[in-house]
């Protein structure tokens, strides 16, 4: 075993659990620093990453931008063929919009490429789909009851049941969002 892979229910303590598993074994623990890592190698800044993270994950942000970035790709050339220039001009980088397939495509290179340097364990972010088919692979999904969660993340944020409860099924719903856009089908089973 090289990798390991942890999902997790949110307020589960997968990360004390992650985090804990890699200090013992001396490996790297991969898990917000993915989105810094895929904002460096797309030479932007992490807060334009961020919004396609599975954390607070929108379908219909992620698809009017991934619009807003088509039109702004065919943009000179349309712009060309009006002003009926022989080649069209180029865009300002403040055009650039960084699309969804984009940040899919970098967090599953970087996700391959953490897994093939071995000794990391990667937290979320579909890398048990990603890596489902990589030797040496350990996947692992963390589960807690809903009100256990909705306990902790009471406690962990310092805020009421009722507040976390929605805190709980918005961070369910948005990583679920995420992993369906994404196109990983996942399904897990409980222990009863």
């Amino acid at each position: 075993m090289n990798v390991i892979t942890i999902s997790r229910e949110y307020g589960s303590r997968g990360t004390a659990v992650g985090t804990a598993v890699a200090d013992r074994l001396g490996w790297r623990y991969v898990d917000d620093d993915l989105v810094f890592l895929v904002a460096h190698r797309a030479g932007i800044d992490d807060g334009k990453v961020r919004a396609y993270d599975q954390e607070g994950f929108s379908r219909l942000w992620a698809f009017a931008q991934d619009c807003v970035g088509a039109v702004e790709a065919m943009a000179p050339t349309v712009i060309g063929r009006a002003a009926h220039l022989p080649e069209a001009p180029e865009l300002s980088t403040q055009l650039q919009r960084f699309y969804s397939t984009r940040y899919l495509r970098l967090v599953q290179q970087m996700i391959r490429a953490l897994a093939a340097h071995g000794r990391v364990v990667i937290m979320g972010r579909g890398a048990q789909v990603v890596l489902r088919d990589t030797p040496g692979t350990l996947h692992v999904r963390i589960v807690s009851p809903l009100e256990v969660r909705i306990r902790q993340v009471a406690h962990q944020e310092s805020i009421g049941d009722r507040e976390a409860a929605r805190r709980v099924r918005r961070r369910d719903a948005a990583v679920a969002r995420y992993l369906r856009h994404r196109g990983f089908q996942v399904t897990y089973v409980r222990n009863i």
